[in-house]
């Protein structure tokens, strides 16, 4: 749900989950003063809102209702009247975003694995096993749905009832009567008594179930569990997603000094884009200045990058600015996206139990930790109940 005001523009409808983002934009629906329209300005801002959640190529779906002053909104721009013109775009931009992005960020929830029940069809498996083994007639096969399968020999092999078990009879229908009154007025001086509830309330404050590390499958996916869920958790996207985080967050940016300064030739377009994205770059803690003849001299990069190839970081952040376009928000973004990326753990590569129970306990505890900056899914979830589901624990 969406809802918000901000300087007279009121934001409200229902916007989809991350994950739930769509190839196309064919389930965005933008009413203005109740008219069904056409506006850029509030695309735009809803997709900016989900940036570093969704997935790139994937696009959000929304219905949303937006209550303006209808002297701040030209409706002559189209001949059909439903592409709109605001009189200040960027406040209609700002009110959208920050509603969508509260929205986000109050009702998103981790993923959830969720199984079909396998339905167990004792007719498909008797005629397919047993049927053709014993030359059952139709009726000792109607009796033998009475029976579960047992295991012996690594064969499965049926039990068959005489006789099909009772059928229990139904039990009567319970009479609905209304609930007796907390307060009791039978005293004469009509003054009420109060009646002791036994209710059983949990606690807010209960603390948070202890997080239990399990292992680690394919050297990707830490498999912990916390509660009655079982999580597994991409150990690659989890650090990116902690480290972009925390770029995004420091005030003063790191830099460690290499042990000489390199220069890096560029192309002459990649060469522009760095020169001028100088300030991002030094903000995400690398120092970079003009060398000359297309040369870009580095000299310090960010402490988690001191083991990588300079050249090639250089160029891919060059690349990364030119897709991003001017505005610095997008450029520091995509920058901090890459050093992410560079610095987390890889997929495939050995992490010791202390590191993984660390992570773990990070990711399942914060509950901002949901997507890498790339929009893909850092954990998912498995309660218990489905596992118990499948192995016809319960029903």
């Amino acid at each position: 749900p969406v809802s918000a005001e901000r300087e007279r523009i009121g934001v409200s409808g229902l916007t989809c989950k991350p994950v739930s983002c769509r190839p196309t934009r064919n389930n965005q629906f933008v009413f203005l003063n109740g008219r069904l329209v056409r506006s850029g300005t509030v695309t735009a801002a809803v997709e900016q809102a989900y940036k570093n959640s969704a997935m790139i190529g994937k696009f959000p779906g929304f219905v949303l209702y937006l209550s303006v002053p209808p002297e701040t909104v030209d409706v002559n721009v189209h001949p059909a009247k439903t592409e709109v013109r605001f009189s200040d775009e960027r406040r209609i931009f700002d009110a959208v975003y920050y509603a969508v992005k509260d929205a986000l960020k109050g009702g998103d929830t981790r993923p959830e694995i969720k199984t079909r029940t396998p339905v167990f069809n004792p007719f498909e498996r008797l005629k397919n096993d047993a049927f053709k083994q014993e030359k059952l007639n139709t009726e000792t096969v109607a009796e033998a749905v009475y029976r579960h399968p047992v295991r012996e020999n690594e064969r499965t092999v049926y039990r068959f009832a005489s006789s099909p078990p009772p059928v229990k009879a139904d039990p009567p229908a319970q009479r609905w009567e209304p609930a007796q009154p907390v307060f009791s007025q039978k005293r004469e001086d009509s003054v009420p008594v109060k009646q002791t509830v036994s209710v059983d309330i949990e606690k807010e404050t209960e603390e948070r179930p202890e997080v239990i590390l399990i292992g680690e499958a394919f050297s990707t996916y830490i498999v912990a569990q916390m509660g009655n869920s079982v999580f597994m958790i991409d150990k690659h996207a989890a650090h990116e997603r902690i480290l972009f985080n925390e770029l995004k967050k420091s005030q003063k940016p790191q830099a460690q000094a290499l042990l000489s300064p390199v220069s890096v030739t560029l192309r002459p377009e990649e060469y522009d884009a760095v020169l001028s994205h100088l300030e991002e770059l030094k903000a995400a803690g690398f120092e970079a200045e003009e060398f000359g003849q297309s040369a870009i001299l580095v000299r310090t990069v960010p402490p988690t990058l001191t083991g990588e190839d300079v050249p090639s970081l250089l160029e891919e952040l060059a690349d990364s600015f030119l897709k991003t376009g001017r505005t610095r928000i997008e450029a520091l973004d995509d920058l901090y996206h890459t050093v992410a990326c560079k610095a987390a753990i890889k997929a495939g590569f050995a992490t010791s139990r202390e590191e993984m129970a660390k992570l773990a306990e990070t990711v399942l505890t914060s509950d901002d930790l949901r997507y890498c900056p790339h929009g893909r899914p850092i954990a998912f979830e498995i309660k218990r109940k489905e596992l118990e589901k499948q192995f016809g624990r319960i029903q």
